[in-house]
């Protein structure tokens, strides 16, 4: 989708821990555009909103003041567990997916395979996927989607060396063809591959400030 406008505007949202206005703000007239081609970072240490900014720009929940905008193909929060059917065959499941999302079944299953480095024709049930499984599934899926926005987390790469590469390839292969949300608790993620940054504290969200880029020994 071709858009001049930003793929996701947030205006003036305000969440409540806990809900209604008798808890203490967790977002405080949070307000944020996201360009259509750009990456935007969004930093905040544990339990300042990131995980319910990231649900509201996705479209999955409602602020409970405020507004979100969304003219753009988004994909879902990193928190959001797709609704796996233990029972269901990879294969089945991936096709069921491919539907939802009006995709190519069989090369999203090939992308998959390639993404989580599944050996081709095995063809496992749902049900023998550990937590770490399950979880390189939901993100493979994501990056094999076409969105014209990926909501995407640091932490959701995983400690799996090989598969945090490949998703890192992908994330930077986004930069400048598609819009990213990179949600981080540190900065040095979101200077690699992010053009602007936020900060989220206290409720609040400032920035943006422009990256620079990394000095070339890795160091600080």
């Amino acid at each position: 989708m071709s858009t001049s406008g930003p793929i996701i505007r947030v205006n003036s949202v305000v969440e409540y821990i806990g809900g209604g206005e008798s808890g203490q703000p967790l977002l405080d007239h949070v307000s944020i555009e996201v360009p259509p081609a750009t990456s935007v970072g969004i930093m905040g240490p544990p339990r300042s909103g990131k995980s319910t900014l990231a649900r509201l720009m996705a479209g999955q929940t409602s602020a409970y003041r405020g507004g979100v905008e969304i003219t753009g193909h988004v994909s879902w929060a990193p928190s959001f567990p797709l609704r796996l059917m233990p029972s269901l065959t990879l294969r089945d499941y991936v096709h069921f997916v491919a539907q939802m999302y009006q995709a190519d079944p069989d090369q999203l299953l090939d992308n998959v395979n390639t993404l989580c480095g599944f050996p081709e024709g095995r063809n496992p049930a749902l049900g023998e996927f550990d937590r770490l499984g399950r979880g390189k599934l939901a993100i493979a899926l994501k990056y094999a989607l076409d969105f014209d926005c990926y909501i995407l987390d640091e932490p959701s790469f995983t400690n799996d060396q090989t598969f945090r590469a490949l998703t890192e390839t992908y994330t930077e292969r986004l930069r400048g063809r598609r819009s990213v949300v990179f949600f981080a608790k540190s900065e040095r993620p979101l200077r690699r591959f992010c053009d602007v940054i936020y900060r989220l504290e206290a409720g609040s969200l400032q920035g943006p400030e422009a990256t620079a880029p990394l000095p070339q020994n890795g160091t600080e």
